[in-house]
């Protein structure tokens, strides 16, 4: 698939992320208590992907088995579920997008590896795989790479090897910045998103 289509999806990615309020992100509760709710997130995410792609002859589903039969552990775990995905309904060969998000500012490493060890799965290419082009890991209320320089060493090899299968990356808010000067819409800064591939590691001392 040629970049520039990938690139056009990724960009549309973008945009529907950014165009969520922030309070989405941590969801303000009574008696002024935080809630951070996953799956409302998802569910906001979904609906400006919605929006994006309207006009367009792609779909978004959030948490479909599609094809999992296919998968050799499909048996063993049931659990190979992506959070959003962005495809075409009834074939493997139009699979764009997987997303699997995680929104505990808490998140684990071994929770990390466990989502990025599914999205390449779900990316992997060839006959009775699921063929997605990207893999998306959201992770959101923390900051990854301060998370990433406290794990322990073997977590840390481990997200580097998984990421060097370039069809994955990390998209990473910490904290959701507004974007001024939008009216009477509420965007987010381009600055709180940190996209993190293998080329963000290589030439560094991290490990």
């Amino acid at each position: 698939m040629a970049k520039s289509f990938k690139d056009e999806h990724l960009t549309k990615f973008k945009t529907a992320l950014l165009n969520i309020a922030p309070e989405y992100f941590k969801i303000p509760a009574i008696q002024g208590q935080i809630h951070l709710n996953e799956r409302a997130f998802a569910f906001e995410l979904y609906h400006q992907l919605r929006l994006v792609y309207t006009g367009h002859n792609w779909y978004i589903n959030g948490e479909l088995r599609k094809g999992l039969t296919f998968l050799p552990s499909y048996q063993l775990d049931n659990t190979l579920i992506p959070d959003l995905v962005i495809h075409h309904h009834t074939t493997t060969n139009n699979n764009i997008i997987a997303i699997e998000i995680k929104s505990n500012p808490k998140v684990t490493g071994y929770e990390i590896i466990e989502d990025l060890e599914k999205l390449e799965i779900y990316t992997r290419p060839g006959k009775d795989c699921l063929n997605y082009q990207i893999g998306i890991l959201l992770i959101t209320n923390c900051d990854f790479m301060k998370k990433f320089l406290n794990m322990r060493i073997q977590n840390r090899i481990r997200i580097i090897e998984l990421l060097n299968f370039h069809r994955i990356a990390i998209w990473n808010i910490n904290v959701p910045l507004p974007l001024n000067g939008c009216g009477g819409s509420v965007k987010l800064s381009e600055d709180c998103l940190k996209i993190i591939r293998i080329n963000n590691f290589e030439n560094n001392n991290i490990i």
